[in-house]
């Protein structure tokens, strides 16, 4: 059984770091570069942990990824976790972790964007037939 796996993008979500002080040419740009990210974890997300492949649960998990300004993951954290078995929570952080070792590094951030890291949040959901796993990146 195969996940099938739905990236949405969530522009403006105020999840980046110095977004205020962007103006709209900047924020199109980090549009289009989280598109880039997106794009990327799509890829990853056909090679999950072979004993998430049908979850015998349903649960919502959520990480805040920073990377730097070349596009290696610096730091992710867990924020948020909701879910009938921890055991399949833990099992699906392992497969956040797999797909962002497998999409880094990531594209370096736009020249615009001054900072030198930048903070998204990634979620994962999935439901108890293991057919539908959805990440949003925003």
């Amino acid at each position: 059984m195969s996940i099938c796996a739905l990236f949405l993008l969530v522009p403006g979500a105020g999840a980046f770091v110095g977004e205020e002080e962007m103006g709209e040419l900047e924020r199109s740009q980090m549009n289009t570069y989280l598109e880039y990210v997106r794009a990327k974890l799509q890829d990853a997300a056909w090679y999950p942990k072979k004993s998430v492949l049908d979850p015998n649960s349903e649960g919502q998990l959520t990480a805040e990824v920073e990377i730097n300004w070349n596009g290696v993951v610096k730091g992710m954290r867990f924020v948020e976790e909701e879910g009938s078995d921890s055991g399949k929570i833990d099992d699906f952080k392992e497969v956040l972790r797999q797909m962002l070792e497998l999409s880094t590094p990531l594209p370096r951030l736009p020249p615009s964007y001054t900072p030198s890291r930048l903070k998204f949040f990634l979620t994962l959901r999935w439901n108890n037939f293991g057919k539908t796993v959805r990440v949003l990146v925003k």
